[in-house]
Parts: C-alpha cells; structure tokens; sequence
C-alpha cells in the first residue's frame, strides 16, 4: 500500500483557481442565486410599498370629504348618546329603592317604564286580585318617593283559573 506524499512546500493563494473543487462551486452558484432571489422579493415589495403610499396620498383628499359629509351622522350618533346619557341619570337608586320597601304580597311586577321630562313611572304587574292591587297603589302612594299614584288601566283574565289582575299604574316622582 502506497500513500501519495504531498511534498510541495510552496504557499498557494487562497482564492486560487486551482483550490476550487465541485461542492465549493455548488455552494457558490447557490449562494449567488439565492442573492439573486433576495434582491427580487425586495425589489418587489419596495414596488407594493410606493403603490399603497401613492394610493394613501389620493385616498386622503376623499376621507376628507367623506368626513365632511359624515358630520350629520356624527349629530345623529351625539344626540342618541345624550339620550342615554340622560336615561342614565334617571335617580334609579332612589326609585328603586322606594319600590322595594312596598310591600308586594300578590303581586308580580313586570316592567318598570321611567319618563324623565314628565318625572313619571309607568309600572306593569299582575296581581292575585283587585283587592291587592288596590293596595298595592295605597302603599306606593304612602312612599315618600312617589306621588300622584294612580290606576291607569286593568282587566281581569277570565281564562286564567286563577283571574288574575293585569294592570297599569303610574306614578310621579
């Protein structure tokens, strides 16, 4: 078995033609490939970023006048807030408060309808009969809260075993 010496001292160049072997110039040609595909895809996005700018400045004019004509809406959108802003002061608490401590034996409240520029109430239930409804107006009318309580309507359910009241009262606060 022989084994080939390599004998030659002399310093080669680094980059020299004859160091090249067939891997270091497949790696090389894919390197400069994939440079080559780098500098496309960036080309290419740099190409998508000056079109959506160019878009955005023309768009800019147009959102100007868009909002120019949106500001009836925008009074349209104010006014409806304001209305629940101010449905949201009604004095709940206080109302409320005042319609627990009446006593509600017999009675199933079923709405509670607030009109705040009339300072009223409108409640909706049923009662057992009109004996318990009658005295379910004294007792609220005996609340400090409330005032000027009165039956606004009722109607007895005849196809109900039971027959009960359904009724309407208003009152003030």
């Amino acid at each position: 078995m022989s084994h080939k010496l390599d004998l030659d001292f002399v310093t080669r160049q680094p980059f020299a033609l004859q160091q090249v072997n067939s891997l270091g110039l497949v790696f090389l040609l894919g390197g400069l490939l994939l440079a080559g595909l780098v500098a496309l895809h960036y080309q290419t996005q740099l190409s998508a970023l000056q079109q959506a700018q160019a878009a955005l400045t023309q768009a800019q004019p147009k959102t100007a006048q868009a909002q120019a004509t949106a500001s009836p809406v925008a009074d349209e959108e104010l006014q409806q807030a304001r209305a629940v802003a101010d449905e949201l002061m009604l004095p709940w608490p206080s109302l409320l408060n005042a319609l627990e401590q009446v006593e509600q034996q017999h009675i199933a409240l079923l709405g509670i309808t607030p009109n705040k520029k009339k300072r009223q109430l409108q409640l909706t239930g049923q009662a057992k009969n009109m004996q318990s409804a009658l005295y379910y107006i004294e007792q609220l009318e005996a609340s400090s809260m409330l005032s000027q309580v009165y039956l606004q309507k009722h109607d007895v359910d005849i196809n109900d075993a039971f027959q009960p009241v359904n009724f309407t009262i208003m009152a003030s606060w």
